[in-house]
């Protein structure tokens, strides 16, 4: 994997020390460090390679004191011209700084900013932050970016109309997502600290939530545990690197009156990332129980779970204004270790819901329904998450993406040998209409169907599941 390149602009004598510290505490963090130590006065002839320098770095670092020459300059300028990030870092104490310097000076004022320092030490220190702060600013940014893009491309699959236009425009999108795939990689490779630091070093978030530990990290997301210390109770926060939607702009409670529905504390957004607060509660993720589980559970658990999650989409369906999760699966689904029922968690989807407009198209391959690629989900758009979530259950995976299925991939066909597996044919309907009219009317004829048809089943089988550290 090709290394982040950081071009490091300054030759004056007297800063050999200063660009040596910086030098060396960037290639340590695995950084390709671009400069020209060797040149000492800049021949003439070099200038080309400084310039070819600047043009492959990812970064232009510039470290001045009192001059600032026409070759430095044009490196400046040609960093600007590219676009490139820069930083500037002016050594403190000058005595008659050259005009071009002061001129430099008064743009930064203007329209980019510079720091100061003093010595080599403090200077590698300062660079070292900088940048570790560009590269995770930069990781996530291109994180979102990536999501969308993915997003996107999974919408090209739903389409039934297929377009020179669209064609086009799937193979730009395959493209970005390759680029920014390997632009991820290159970030990762030269974070300077795991993200979820940037918080754990932090002693209270808003003044009021202490971190403990850090339970999951994901991708975009990271889950902690922490205290409430005006609560005096535990709970969980879940941090979310994305960038808020312009008309989210103040905290946003979820506050529901459902045992299978976790309540938020709060919410609020800042550090380029969302924070939801959510009760605490012992237990595991049914995708850890699925790691320990690989070929499925019992149907006991799988109707009793399936059941629990129906009546939990009634209630938030039931409300008014009603609330579509839009990412209904295992990883969201947390399974209490004091009596093995459901609770729904994750509500990023459901806060990002701009109600009565287009709506960002948030999901999960797998999980979500055509029509949720295409920015359109609705209640019946939980129906189809939830039959992929009694076929994840069921077999240990998810059925084919919408997308897939629409170019004839196949449902599991054992899939209707199962009472729970029947219901979860037609909520996987790709046909919006074709699915159950409601939650509601769902979970009606579910409870009168497993009433009727009910038969004393082989008990170990049908409660097949192993909890960590016992079995059931």
């Amino acid at each position: 994997m090709e290394k982040l390149k950081v071009f490091l602009s300054s030759t004056m004598t007297e800063l050999h020390n200063e660009r040596m510290a910086v030098h060396n505490a960037l290639a340590e963090r695995g950084m390709e460090v671009i400069w020209f130590e060797g040149f000492g006065a800049r021949p003439e002839a070099a200038q080309t390679a400084y310039l070819e320098g600047v043009q492959e770095a990812d970064v232009y670092i510039g470290i001045f004191w009192n001059q600032y020459s026409p070759a430095t300059e044009e490196e400046y300028r040609e960093a600007d011209r590219l676009g490139k990030p820069r930083f500037i870092y002016i050594k403190d104490f000058a005595v008659d700084r050259e005009q071009a310097l002061q001129k430099l000076i008064g743009e930064l004022g203007q329209k980019h900013t510079y720091k100061t320092f003093s010595d080599a030490l403090t200077l590698a220190h300062q660079v070292e932050r900088d940048i570790q702060d560009w590269i995770l600013h930069q990781w996530r940014k291109t994180k979102e970016e990536l999501l969308r893009a993915e997003v996107r491309l999974g919408g090209f699959e739903v389409e039934k109309k297929v377009t020179d236009e669209l064609i086009e425009e799937k193979a730009q999108t395959k493209t970005q997502v390759i680029v920014l795939r390997e632009s991820l990689e290159r970030l990762e490779q030269s974070l300077l600290e795991q993200a979820p630091l940037k918080v754990d070093d932090r002693d209270l978030l808003k003044d009021r939530y202490r971190i403990s530990e850090v339970i999951a990290s994901t991708g975009l997301s990271t889950v902690y545990k922490a205290y409430d210390i005006k609560a005096q109770a535990e709970c969980i926060i879940k941090r979310i690197d994305v960038q808020v939607p312009s008309e989210i702009a103040v905290p946003v409670d979820f506050r529901f009156d459902h045992e299978n529905i976790a309540s938020t504390v709060t919410f609020w957004h800042e550090l380029d990332s969302v924070f939801i607060v959510l009760e605490f509660y012992e237990g595991w993720s049914l995708d850890q129980l699925l790691e320990i589980n690989p070929t499925g559970f019992g149907e006991g658990w799988v109707e009793t779970w399936t059941t629990q999650l129906m009546r939990a989409l009634v209630y938030l369906h039931g409300l008014r204004p009603s609330i579509v999760h839009r990412d209904i699966k295992p990883s969201n689904i947390l399974v209490r270790k004091s009596d093995k029922s459901v609770v729904v968690l994750d509500w990023v989807s459901a806060i990002f819901h701009k109600r009565g407009t287009l709506q960002v198209p948030l999901g999960t391959e797998g999980y979500a329904p055509p029509e949720q690629f295409r920015g359109l989900a609705e209640p019946r758009s939980d129906i189809y998450a939830l039959g992929a979530f009694i076929h994840s259950l069921l077999f240990g995976k998810p059925p084919p993406s919408a997308g897939a299925r629409i170019h004839g991939a196949q449902l599991d066909k054992r899939l209707g040998s199962f009472f729970a597996g029947r219901y979860a044919l037609r909520m996987l309907s790709l046909n919006i209409d074709d699915r159950f009219p409601s939650t509601e009317e769902m979970l009606k004829q579910w409870e009168k169907d497993r009433k009727a048809t009910r038969m004393l089943p082989d008990w170990e089988l049908f409660w097949k599941c192993t909890f960590p550290n016992s079995a059931s």
